[in-house]
């Protein structure tokens, strides 16, 4: 496979810094600090493991609208992306 420079130059890939930036950070290492919590409860059934999934889900939720916001995404864009995910 190659890749060239111009095909690359062409995704839109969207800076962000800041207060933005921040909010990412913070949400991103909530769910890495969560998913380790996760790992070590391992394939125990529990209601704490529950609620950890939930709120990485919530996580994972939040951080999609925020991208969602940044690229300026119309709702009918969100819903063919979301629907994409949904098959996979």
């Amino acid at each position: 496979m190659n890749i060239s420079k111009t095909f690359l130059e062409s995704i839109p890939i969207k800076k962000i810094s800041g207060k933005i930036q921040d909010e990412f950070i913070k949400l991103i290492n909530k769910e890495v600090e969560l998913r380790e919590k996760l790992i070590k409860l391992k394939d125990k059934t529990t209601d704490e493991k529950e609620k950890i999934e939930k709120e990485i889900q919530k996580l994972d939720e939040e951080i999609d609208k925020g991208i969602y916001r940044i690229y300026g995404l119309t709702k009918e864009e969100i819903k063919i992306i979301d629907k994409n995910f949904e098959e996979k």
